[in-house]
């Protein structure tokens, strides 16, 4: 049956489309293809972006709108790119397309708490559009880079997250494998996901390794179970194999008495629930990172537009 079911799953999911192709990738935190600032600009700017260790910021112009969907262009191109890969997905593209005058922010998974959408919408609305429809582009960034700045901490979260980028201490391998439980629906998600994406011979490898860890997290469950079951019944037990077992019976009662009420499924019980724990937070640790793809864009985003300017 659950062969019947992978090759059900391999053969009838449909897959879908091809993501829309992005741009190359970019070659600094500026990148200005729509000459929207002066070149000076755009590298003291690009110099300023790299040296915050809260986020990774790009900011990319262009002249035109995309073919595709702009939400589902935007989103593919900044995770093709990997923006935010190195600082566990707090990655923020503001894309500009300055003759349609459209301006679209996207957030990585690791700041859409602090950045939601309606957030980066207000923040572009105040900072970005009164000053672009003067044609002041240069003061419109730079509005909108601070008052997102300001939204992260402000200059005393900069000191802080760049003496937190020095100190901060390996993680212990327990805590990794802790902290990868609370994002197991994430995970799934993302392996879904993957999934419909990906071809036959991908697919199958897919299902192999949810196979593999749906089989250790289920040998857990049985470890844990069954000891619970051992525990509940362990009075009972105890009391009928006392029953049987006279005072005088020959040398070896003391092992039949322990295997009545299960001693060694009780004493390995715990320790076999531990391991297929820890195996199985170390998968998870291990995939994450290719399933959930850092630096991965939902669209936790919002674009505005800005009127022309005046002539």
């Amino acid at each position: 049956m659950g062969l019947a079911l992978a090759v059900g799953l391999v053969v009838f999911t449909p897959q879908l489309p091809p993501p829309p192709p992005s741009p190359a990738q970019p070659d600094g935190a500026f990148v200005d293809n729509a000459h929207m600032v002066s070149p000076a600009y755009a590298r003291s700017t690009a110099g300023a972006l790299l040296n915050d260790p809260r986020a990774q910021f790009v900011v990319y112009t262009t002249l035109r709108l995309p073919e595709n969907d702009l939400r589902e262009w935007t989103v593919q191109a900044a995770t093709d790119w990997k923006i935010g890969t190195a600082k566990e997905d707090t990655g923020i593209v503001l894309f500009v397309f300055r003759d349609a005058r459209i301006a679209r922010a996207e957030v990585g998974y690791g700041l859409e708490g602090l950045l939601p959408d309606v957030k980066i919408r207000r923040l572009l609305e105040s900072t970005l559009v009164p000053a672009f429809a003067r044609g002041a582009y240069e003061p419109g960034f730079d509005a909108w880079l601070r008052a997102v700045r300001e939204e992260l901490g402000g200059d005393a979260g900069l000191a802080r997250a760049a003496v937190a980028a020095v100190t901060a201490p390996d993680v212990p391998f327990r805590l990794q494998i802790l902290a990868a439980y609370p994002r197991l629906p994430r995970m799934l998600a993302a392996v879904w996901q993957r999934f419909r994406e990906e071809g036959t011979v991908a697919r199958l490898g897919i299902l192999v390794f949810a196979g593999v860890t749906l089989g250790i997290a289920g040998l857990g469950v049985f470890f844990a179970v069954n000891t619970l079951w051992r525990l509940a019944t362990l009075p009972r037990n105890w009391r009928n194999s006392r029953a049987r077992s006279a005072p005088a019976v020959a040398d070896g009662s003391i092992f039949k008495l322990a295997a009545d009420v299960k001693v060694f499924e009780l004493v390995m019980g715990p320790a076999g629930f531990a391991l297929c724990f820890v195996m199985t937070g170390f998968v998870l640790v291990q995939a994450e990172d290719y399933f959930t793809r850092k630096g991965h864009f939902g669209g936790a985003g919002a674009a505005v537009t800005w009127p022309a300017a005046p002539r």
